[in-house]
């Protein structure tokens, strides 16, 4: 078993239509400093997390991360976690 799992997020602002990716070995953590202002992201709050995928590694996590970031610019995020791009328009 592993002492702990990294975890590569998608946040997502209803009110700036965005989402943003990281990699955390604490989600809930993160969601919580990313809604405190704690980060540059904090003109987009609230956020929300809307996608988590555990690894092993962190380098596995970063991987997962920058497939995530690339499918959002090409406009692919949502199809690529499996949810319906249609739920998250304004």
């Amino acid at each position: 078993m592993l002492d702990h799992s990294y975890c590569a997020c998608v946040l997502w602002s209803r009110s700036a239509q965005k989402a943003h990716t990281l990699v955390t070995t604490d989600p809930s953590e993160s969601l919580d400093q990313h809604n405190r202002g704690r980060y540059m992201t904090a003109r987009d709050r609230p956020w929300e997390l809307l996608h988590t995928r555990e690894f092993g590694t962190d380098s596995a996590a970063r991987t997962w991360q920058e497939r995530l970031e690339t499918a959002d610019r090409e406009g692919r995020r949502f199809e690529l976690i499996g949810l319906d791009p249609e739920d998250f328009r304004p």
